[in-house]
């Protein structure tokens, strides 16, 4: 065998080590007849047993329906920025034009979306809004207005998340 070929299967063999350590057999053994699988672990546990469909597929919701919320969303998003860039208009304006334009978006999304889809949608977010909250970020998060600025805790505003 010359050098070049013992070089080559050197370094074949080296590189195929972990495949071949990882190729095991690593499946656990099917539960015989009369057995469940094991429960996740008590208390939450570290890892989640599923990821949770969408609340939009929860609660009955198209995706045609979702795509055109988002745009109407993002339209709003638009109507609100040019707001917030207006130097001609007080504070007080700005709060009661951005107050218009999701009272306006809430009713575009209202003709697309029957309105038990959407309390079902509207309480599932609610729900998964409570879940995170419960498992607090190390960095705290602030609540951005409208506009961009910090919210004063209690915001006027704070119903409203388009």
């Amino acid at each position: 065998m010359s050098t070049r070929n013992l070089a080559f299967a050197f370094f074949l063999l080296v590189f195929s080590l972990p495949l071949l350590a990882q190729s095991g057999d690593t499946q656990q053994p099917a539960p015989e007849q009369g057995q469940t699988e094991p429960a996740a672990p008590a208390g939450g546990g570290h890892y989640r047993s599923r990821r949770q469909p969408p609340c939009w597929k929860e609660a009955g919701i198209t995706p045609e329906m979702v795509n055109q919320r988002w745009q109407i969303e993002d339209n709003a998003k638009g109507k609100i920025s040019a707001v917030c860039t207006d130097t001609s208009l007080s504070a007080e304006q700005r709060l009661a034009k951005i107050h218009e334009i999701h009272q306006q978006t809430d009713a575009e999304i209202a003709k697309i979306i029957p309105e038990k889809e959407l309390t079902a949608f509207k309480a599932c977010q609610a729900e998964r809004d409570k879940e995170k909250a419960s498992h607090p970020s190390k960095v705290p998060e602030k609540e951005l207005g409208p506009c961009g600025g910090a919210m004063p805790s209690g915001g006027a505003m704070s119903e409203h998340q388009h």
